[in-house]
Formats: structure tokens, sequence, C-alpha cells
């Protein structure tokens, strides 16, 4: 997804869930000088997601960590204080790293390439759609006609709609029942 939208990426691995082990690749990885560094995995409020403090640690800020979406809550965005790269810490599950690069890097990146903010179509949503009160959500969907529809299997651990989805529904956060015409925000897929 990063290389689709213009960015040089340079795969460091994977680091197990180890303080250590995290702190030496975000070392490494400084030392190459990017401009931005992203993990996945490591955010969330487990005992081994250890990705906040060792930043904190190393000395950066963090801007915000966790947001009212879902998949993706638990996201991370931070900065080093002496003028490093930022870092985008990711939730570990695919769908919810999809949510996250497309709808909080993919703008980032934008901004740093000079691009207007993305504006989204607005579309009648073709069924009735629940979603959980005061989160914004993200649904994989196609087009169905002058409107779209929202695909079976939203988990976040469920990939399989990627098959055929052709973009983003966004249900705002204010709405727990969506009804079948109401317009909703529709956002390519990457």
């Amino acid at each position: 997804m990063l290389k689709l939208y213009g960015a040089d990426v340079f795969f460091h691995g994977i680091v197990r869930d180890n303080r250590e082990e995290i702190r030496r690749a975000l070392h490494d990885a400084i030392e190459k000088r990017p401009d931005l560094i992203i993990s996945t995995g490591g955010v969330s409020l487990g005992k081994f997601d250890l990705v906040k403090s060792v930043l904190e640690e190393c000395g950066a800020g963090i801007h915000f960590h966790k947001v009212a979406v879902r998949p993706g809550k638990p996201v991370l965005f931070g900065a080093f204080v002496s003028g490093g790269p930022v870092f985008f810490g990711l939730p570990g599950n695919p769908i919810a790293v999809a949510v996250a690069t497309r709808f909080f890097v993919r703008p980032y990146l934008g901004a740093l390439y000079g691009e207007n903010r993305e504006v989204p179509h607005l579309l009648p949503l073709t069924q009735e759609l629940s979603k959980p009160e005061g989160l914004s959500f993200f649904h994989r969907a196609i087009r169905d006609g002058q409107g779209v529809r929202v695909l079976p299997g939203q988990a976040s651990f469920m990939a399989a709609s990627f098959l055929k989805a052709e973009g983003w529904v966004v249900g705002a956060p204010e709405a727990a029942l969506l009804r079948r015409g109401d317009l909703v925000e529709w956002y390519a897929l990457w």
C-alpha cells in the first residue's frame, strides 16, 4: 500500500515482543533517517504490547494513542522531539492495519507531498446497517447500482472481503443504525 502512495519503503523485518529487540529495531530504523517509521502490532493494552512505552523511553512524544474507530482503535502516532522521524504504530489485525494505513498514514503522506485533502463521495446505502454508536466504522463495500453495499465478513481478522471490495463505507460516530438510502461516505479502497 505504501508504494502505491509513492513512498520509498524499507522493510526492517519482524521483531519479537521484547523490549530490547523493539528498542534495537527502532534505533536501527532511525539510523536510516526516514521521514516516517511504521510498525504493526504491539500497541494495544496486552502484556506484550510494548511499542508505546519503548517509544517514550527513546524520546518520542505521543500525539495520540487510541481513536474512536473500528477497526483500528489502538492506532498510535508520535514524533521524536529531537527532530527525528514521526512514528505510526498500527494495530496487528490485518483489516485494522489496512484501515489505519488508508485513513491515517495515507492522509499524512498526502500532506507531506502537498496534496489536497481527500474528499469522499456521498452515496446512498443499499441496505440497513447497524454499527457501534460513538465509533466511526470502516466497512469494505462494493458499488451497487447508484449506491453502495457493505460486504459480509467485516471483523478485523477477516480479510476475504478484500477479494471483492471496491472501496470503504465510513459510518459516522453518532449513528448506531444507518438505513437504506442514507448517504454515507465512500472512499476508494487504496
